[in-house]
């Protein structure tokens, strides 16, 4: 929105799982199931938007002093990719939108890869999860940057951003889902 972007609805959505109760992630709870613990986000810059956005929601907790000392105080902006124009401001149906051709293929790619990593880790005894959001974040072309990426004086009318989310956003729900995923596996208890 600092870069003109003038819709909001954007940040009135919030993605719900069907048959089922996703709970709000909870920084305090999040911090407490994590102490001791180390967390690593493996990836490119969307895995790097993922952790800006839990960065963003770890930011609501303050020590008994009253600071966020644990956390730093800016973000990279991180350089945006260019894409074409994601243009919709409502997020689309779940029969509105299907993989194909290039985003199908490089999807089953990395699940192979994901698969073979897997087996690596398990015969060495380390454990390896997926969280897959694909599917969840093809129906959200509604929040992308798009080209409000940079500020508007800056002329870059090419530069367009299809790849990463603005923040807030769905995004957010990785991290609703990351935490569920903790509390489900032993040792995160």
């Amino acid at each position: 929105m600092k870069f003109g972007r003038a819709d909001r609805d954007f940040l009135k959505w919030r993605w719900k799982p069907y048959d089922c109760e996703l709970p709000v992630f909870d920084p305090v709870e999040f911090l407490e199931m994590m102490r001791g613990k180390s967390l690593a986000f493996v990836g490119d810059s969307v895995a790097r938007n993922h952790m800006q956005s839990l960065l963003c929601l770890l930011s609501r907790v303050r020590n008994e002093n009253g600071n966020r000392s644990f956390l730093p105080s800016h973000f990279e902006c991180g350089r945006w990719d260019k894409g074409g124009d994601c243009v919709r401001t409502k997020p689309l149906k779940s029969n509105e939108s299907v993989m194909a051709d290039y985003n199908l293929e490089m999807y089953k790619t990395q699940l192979q890869e994901y698969k073979f990593g897997e087996r690596e880790g398990r015969r060495k005894g380390i454990k390896i999860g997926l969280m897959d959001m694909t599917q969840a974040m093809q129906l959200r072309p509604d929040v992308h940057p798009s080209k409000y990426g940079h500020w508007p004086s800056q002329n870059v009318t090419m530069a367009k951003d299809c790849v990463h989310w603005c923040l807030p956003s769905p995004i957010d729900a990785w991290n609703d889902f990351l935490m569920e995923l903790f509390k489900r596996e032993k040792g995160y208890r």
